[in-house]
């Protein structure tokens, strides 16, 4: 996976910009989410059935506007893809950008500790387009990722998760997200608007036949 990288470096500059663009959020932008807060909960807590899995996704979503003139990226294999509540791994594993102590890298064709958690940083065509990924484990309770102000607390038998977001604590259902809007500009593109849609997904808990690792290059 490290020789995967460097054959990949447009990519990672690239999409490095837009996926810090969380960190740059303009004064008016605010969190949209329909999310219920949590009370009474017990930190460290897990209901996960046997057998089964937690999968929560965070992504970070750029597009442009503007005079956008970043060049074409070419499409590297991916680490893991989700789709119609199927999770594909790639065999070999994942080596990501992020840095957090408690994210460990899956590193193998297996499931540890409760489930996991994945990261998608994704440009339009504006901005060159290209998608990177990075899927760690959540090893256990609680699980704090600081770098994006997220720690999942708990893990109820139904799939809801209690998570704080940004010193809040709120219950996501499967299916809910908390979700930030922001814009920015590129120092080198002047006249190119760029959007930031930033999202925390709780997928939920997914059987563990809903889990694929795969030899094969994964494509979105």
């Amino acid at each position: 996976m490290k020789t995967r990288c460097a054959a990949v470096s447009v990519l990672t500059f690239l999409l490095l910009a837009c996926s810090q663009a969380a960190d740059k959020i303009s004064p008016s932008a605010a969190p949209t989410q329909a999310l219920s807060l949590a009370a009474g909960y017990v930190s460290g807590s897990s209901e996960i059935p046997a057998d089964h899995f937690l999968f929560i996704l965070v992504k970070s979503e750029s597009t442009g506007s503007g005079t956008c003139d970043f060049p074409v990226v070419e499409q590297a294999p991916l680490t893991f893809w989700y789709s119609s509540g199927a999770l594909e791994i790639n065999s070999s594993g994942s080596t990501g950008w992020q840095t957090d102590p408690n994210l460990v890298d899956v590193d193998g064709p297996e499931i540890k500790g409760l489930g996991f958690f994945g990261y998608l940083s994704s440009n339009d065509y504006s901005l060159g387009g290209g998608i990177h990924d990075e899927i760690y484990y959540i090893i256990g309770l609680p699980f704090d990722v600081p770098s994006m102000s997220f720690v999942i607390h708990s893990i109820l038998k139904d799939g809801t998760v209690v998570a704080g977001v940004q010193e809040k604590v709120y219950q996501f259902e499967p299916g809910q997200s908390w979700v930030q809007v922001s814009t920015y500009k590129d120092e080198r593109f002047p006249e190119c608007q760029i959007k930031n849609t930033f999202s925390i997904t709780n997928i939920g808990i997914l059987d563990r036949s809903a889990l694929k690792f795969s030899d094969e290059p994964i494509f979105p």
